[in-house]
């Protein structure tokens, strides 16, 4: 009877020690990749600038190609125009017509994108397309606003002091700890219970 219990005791404690390990391993993997997110974050804060930088540039050359686009098809439309000729006899129609499609030729020539164009502030970015896509696919969720209005929603970088820190101390990774050893505890307690409910 004593070595059955000696060794329902021995197994007993070599299952608690396995999930102590266990656990300990666990917390040890959250502490390191929490440790290793938060350098990610700084290294990703440090490049903001340049990206913010590098995002204004891409935005100014897509105003810039969205308005020449518009504007040779306009050149196209007024060509067209150019061809036709009103189906009608009545003479105030046609140089109405006309006035209208000289009109259009002279807005033409005076809206052509490539006389006046705001060109962004700064040095030449310093970074590569694919760093500034890279940064832009982890960090933020980009979206325009004004002119080169280009806004980075950094949400991944917001401060969580209100969710890593307990009111009155305690990181994050001690918190992690703690629930680690409050499971094993509570394992342990039920073996405990377990085990000696057969007698």
């Amino acid at each position: 009877m004593a070595t059955r219990i000696e060794d329902k005791l021995e197994r007993a404690f070599a299952r608690i020690q396995s999930m102590t390990d266990a656990a300990i391993a666990r917390a040890e993997a959250q502490r390191q990749h929490a440790i290793a997110e938060a350098e990610r974050r700084r290294r990703a804060e440090a490049l903001r600038p340049r990206a913010v930088h590098y995002g204004n540039w891409v935005a100014a050359l897509d105003e810039l190609h969205a308005a020449f686009t518009k504007h040779r098809e306009v050149s196209a439309l007024i060509e067209s125009l150019r061809g036709l000729a009103p189906d009608t006899e009545d003479a105030e129609r046609r140089t109405q017509f006309d006035r209208y499609v000289q009109w259009a030729a002279q807005h033409l020539k005076e809206s052509d994108p490539f006389l006046a164009f705001t060109l962004p502030d700064g040095d030449t970015p310093d970074l590569s397309f694919p760093q500034w896509q890279r940064w832009r696919a982890q960090n933020q969720h980009p979206f325009t606003i004004g002119r080169f209005g280009w806004v980075p929603w950094v949400a991944s970088l917001a401060p969580r002091s209100k969710s890593l820190m307990r009111s009155g101390g305690g990181s994050i990774h001690q918190r992690q700890s703690d629930k680690a050893s409050r499971t094993s505890a509570t394992r342990v307690r039920f073996l405990f219970f377990s085990m000696y409910s057969e007698y």
